[in-house]
């Protein structure tokens, strides 16, 4: 069966959010934009979501939460941030999240199987406690979220932020020495090879 990988960058254009499916079932990874724009598109595509997936708990990549009652997952360590969120979330017009009513499934470091695909998810605290990254192997593409962008890293001046702890996933993810043609697609930018990464991250380099 194949399988698809599309970045969507929905109006107004700030987060990638991911949209991985089989032809018949999406997932979606750190969603931004209304969830009218996505049911749109998933329409268009005629795809139905099954779950949706964030890499962090940061507002800008969980807007469509409020909107769509489906399965999500967060690492718990990133719950504190649905509090932070919400108010941005309501001043924006995304309406909040009910973390009682409709919680994420927590997200832990491990091999897990998305919509038939192996994926390896882990765990890259320093931007939020509960950072994660998520990793397919056979398709050669790596969702890194808020942490490591083509040429630097994930701000450390946010609620559970920690620069320590940034260091640490950043040396983490060096040593595992993705193939080169691995697609990084970060939260925000310019995707990339993560050959360009580590001509080009300075962070990457050094750290």
């Amino acid at each position: 069966m194949p399988f698809n990988i599309s970045i969507l960058r929905m109006p107004p254009e700030n987060t990638n959010s991911v949209l991985v499916d089989n032809g018949v079932d999406a997932v979606i990874f750190d969603p931004w934009g209304s969830a009218k724009d996505l049911e749109s598109l998933l329409r268009g595509r005629g795809l139905t979501l099954r779950s949706i997936y964030a890499t962090h708990g940061h507002y800008d990549h969980l807007t469509i939460i409020p909107k769509i009652k489906i399965p999500w997952y967060l690492n718990h360590a990133d719950l504190p941030l649905i509090k932070w969120s919400n108010p941005i979330l309501f001043m924006h017009g995304f309406g909040t999240i009910d973390a009682k009513k409709n919680p994420p499934i927590n997200i832990v470091p491990g091999e897990i199987e998305i919509i038939g695909l192996k994926c390896e998810v882990i765990h890259t605290p320093g931007h939020s406690a509960g950072s994660v990254c998520f990793y397919f192997p056979t398709e050669k593409t790596l969702i890194s979220g808020d942490t490591l962008f083509r040429n630097t890293i994930g701000r450390m001046d946010l609620p559970g932020s920690s620069e320590p702890a940034m260091r640490k996933s950043i040396r983490n993810m060096r040593e595992r020495d993705f193939p080169d043609d691995t697609l990084v697609i970060p939260g925000h930018g310019r995707t990339g090879k993560f050959s360009d990464l580590k001509k080009e991250n300075n962070f990457l380099q050094s750290w």
